[in-house]
């Protein structure tokens, strides 16, 4: 006689090929071509990230993976050299940076 847990498994779903659920959402994403920044939004950018300090919150937009995102979040470190900024664990090239608003 089975368990009642062992009887449960036998009802579980079953993903018989793994990862076809995240493919198939990843084509439902719309890809978009990623824009070409002016002069003055280069500089903008530019001068926001020199007096960015760690643990300062912003509103950053960056392209990534095909699409744009933004998200809220708190400065870990923002790195010239490798020309990159960590926010809430995500690092963000600075090439990648569309836009960044300071709260």
């Amino acid at each position: 006689m089975l368990s009642r847990l062992e009887r449960a498994k036998q009802f579980l779903p079953f993903d018989a090929l793994k990862g076809l659920h995240v493919a198939l959402h990843e084509k439902e994403v719309e890809h978009v071509d990623k824009y070409e920044l002016s002069f003055e939004q280069k500089e903008e950018i530019s001068e926001k990230l020199q007096i960015l300090g760690n643990g300062e919150n912003i509103i950053i937009t960056y392209y990534m993976n095909k699409t744009y995102n933004t998200i809220n979040g708190r400065v870990l470190y923002v790195n010239p050299i490798k020309k990159v900024i960590n926010v809430s664990k995500i690092e963000i090239p600075f090439i990648n940076i569309y836009n960044i608003e300071i709260l």
